[in-house]
Order: C-alpha cells, then sequence, then structure tokens
C-alpha cells in the first residue's frame, strides 16, 4: 500500500510542476496543497516506528506550502516562514530522538558548522539590502533551517548513517529555501519555482525516507 501513496505523491508533484509551468494558480491550491498530507500518510503506513515530530514537521511544511501560496503578501510570507521554522524545530527534535543509542556525539562535529555559518553569512551579504522588514525574521529562520541540517549531520557521522537520506534531504531544503529567499527578495527568475518544489519536494521525500 504504501508503495501506491508513494507513487501518488510523485504524481502529485509532477502536476504541481505542470501547473507551475502553465502558471495555473488556481491549480496549485490543490496540487501544492496535497504533497504533504499524502506524505504523512505514506511514512504513517510505510514507517516501523512512527514519531510524532516527523508527523508535525509535515504538516507544518503543509501549512507553510498553503501560506507561501500567496508570499507575495507580507503576512502569508510570515505566516510562511513561522510554519517552516515550526518544521524545522520539529525535525530537529526528531534527530535528538533518533540519536538514542548514541553515549556521545563527539565534540570534533562542531567543524561542520563552519561550512554551514559561511553559507548563511555569504547569502545575507547578498540579501541584507533587499530584506526590509523581513530582516530579522529571514535571519531566525536560516539560522534554524541550518541548526537542522547540521543536527541532522552530527547524528549521522555518530553512527546513525541510516540518517544519510535524511541528511541529504536537509542540504536539499538549505538549497531550495536559499532559491525562494533569492527569488522574494532578489530577483524571480522564470523556472524558480519550479527548482523550489523540486528541491523542497525531494527534501521532504528523503527526510521521511531517512526516519
Amino acid at each position: 500500500m504504501s508503495v501506491w501513496i508513494l507513487v501518488l505523491f510523485i504524481v502529485i508533484f509532477i502536476w504541481d510542476i505542470i501547473n507551475i509551468k502553465n502558471k495555473n494558480k488556481k491549480g496549485r491550491y490543490f496540487s501544492k496543497s496535497l504533497l504533504m498530507p499524502i506524505l504523512i500518510v505514506y511514512y504513517i503506513t510505510a514507517a516501523k516506528h512512527i514519531s510524532i515530530y516527523v508527523i508535525a514537521a509535515l504538516a507544518a511544511g503543509f501549512l507553510g506550502d498553503v501560506f507561501l501560496l500567496n508570499e507575495r503578501k507580507p503576512l502569508y510570507l510570515e505566516l510562511g516562514i513561522a510554519s517552516f521554522m515550526a518544521g524545522q524545530i520539529f525535525y530537529i527534535t526528531s534527530f535528538i530522538k533518533a540519536s538514542a543509542g548514541i553515549n556521545q556525539i563527539p565534540l570534533w562535529c562542531l567543524i561542520f558548522l563552519i561550512p554551514y555559518v559561511l553559507y548563511g553569512v555569504y547569502n545575507y551579504r547578498i540579501l541584507r539590502n533587499k530584506l526590509g522588514a523581513m530582516k530579522i525574521p529571514a535571519i531566525v529562520y536560516f539560522a534554524v533551517l541550518i541548526l537542522m541540517s547540521f543536527t541532522c549531520l552530527a547524528v549521522l557521522v555518530s553512527g546513525k548513517t541510516q540518517l544519510i537520506p535524511a541528511f541529504i534531504g536537509s542540504l536539499l531544503f538549505v538549497a531550495s529555501d536559499t532559491i525562494l529567499a533569492y527569488n522574494i527578495f532578489s530577483s524571480e527568475k522564470e523556472y524558480a519555482d519550479i527548482y523550489i518544489m523540486s528541491t523542497y519536494a525531494a527534501a521532504q521525500l528523503l527526510i521521511v525516507l531517512g526516519m
């Protein structure tokens, strides 16, 4: 059953990409909004041990998807950021829970924070004059996003190798939100939404597969 749910997720994703290409915003209210609920059902039917935090993260992603259908409106953008921030916190919690059985995460893992911080600072320097009133929310969200990916990596290198798909997904999440930030605050690109949704859908799916 879970295989067919996964196939349905892929079909809905393709439908969403077609809606993006055809600039069918009304259609996207259905296609984009269906992705996370279907992924929740897939996770529940496929996982041996269900984590409420993963389900909560996907539910937060659903809310973020809906709000960001109107990302050009400040209130909806703020609600979208808040929803996805909650989702990242739920993922951080789920990764920490997944570290059960690990005696201690080694301090040398902190060295992996360096490229994350450099990446964040680099993109902030480019976008800082264009963020306007969203400067603080954007900084806080990106910090939480980076922490989510770093937490996954730290648990992974400490022995939980099953998190490899989840870590790849976390990197794709960072990539997706980076493209989204440039598309909203810098200059809108013709195919940006396709890149955003492709990396985002793959990110959520890989995290679920890893968990």
